[in-house]
């Protein structure tokens, strides 16, 4: 929150696009903004990038098994073998799969990004933003019925039983965290595109701050709720994991 607001002034101040990079060229460090910036192009972004697209083939891979598990509930519309054979992905070609999925991901956002953003960039955010959060509110709502009603709290009772508070071990999840909160700067990248920016960016920054501040705490909290600790740390995909618990379960 402390970042946002200050990159609230920043961006209300300095309406240059580029953000990081603005700000420093316009104090006059240039070298600074030059290393910066190679920095960033080269290894920050696109590594970021990469984890994100391949996060994404990981779970869109998991689909056809989610789906299969409502092969008894729909089973009179696809009466041979359930809807299994519609999205079927062989083992030897799964991971392959995985990176073409998230290859194409990076291309889709590479196009969207050769336009302005009120032409295709903002829409997409939007759409993909809603059906995030949709998926999230399930996710949460599931959790918190098993917590509530079905009193699941085995997992919650020592929630910090095992810790470690080596110093790297810290540093590590202090990055994990500033990792899976970023995105309050992405909003000053495209000053000049915003509407009203003295008013949109307060609002924008602030009010997203608290949302995704709430929504990580209840999925996680929703997490632990299905899943022990060990098995969250050992998951390449918590929420396909959580979700497949708690509907197995449910149906």
């Amino acid at each position: 929150l402390s970042g946002a607001i200050c990159f609230i002034e920043l961006g209300t101040s300095i309406k240059e696009p580029g953000c990081d990079f603005a700000y420093t060229v316009f104090v006059g460090w240039h070298a600074i903004a030059f290393s910066f910036m190679w920095v960033s192009v080269f290894i920050t972004f696109p590594a970021s990038a990469a984890v994100q697209a391949q996060t994404f083939g990981h779970y869109i891979s998991k689909f056809p098994r989610f789906l299969s598990r409502f092969r008894k509930m729909l089973v009179l519309f696809f009466p041979v073998n359930g809807i299994a054979p519609l999205l079927p992905i062989d083992l030897a070609w799964h991971d392959f799969g995985q990176r073409s999925i998230g290859y194409a991901l990076l291309v889709v956002l590479t196009i969207l990004n050769f336009y302005s953003l009120d032409r295709f960039a903002a829409p997409f955010q939007v759409l993909m933003t809603s059906a995030k959060m949709l998926a999230m509110a399930i996710i949460m709502f599931t959790g918190f019925y098993y917590f509530f009603f079905e009193n699941w709290t085995h997992n919650l009772e020592h929630p910090m039983e095992g810790s470690v508070w080596a110093p790297g071990k810290l540093a590590l999840a202090f990055y994990g965290g500033l990792w899976s909160y970023a995105g309050w700067d992405i909003l000053n990248y495209g000053t000049p595109e915003i509407h009203k920016p003295t008013r949109t960016m307060p609002l924008s920054l602030i009010s997203g701050i608290l949302i995704v501040c709430f929504t990580y705490v209840a999925i996680n909290l929703s997490y632990f709720v299905a899943l022990s600790p060990d098995e969250v740390k050992n998951s390449s995909a918590v929420a396909s994991v959580s979700t497949e618990r708690s509907f197995k379960l449910t149906f």
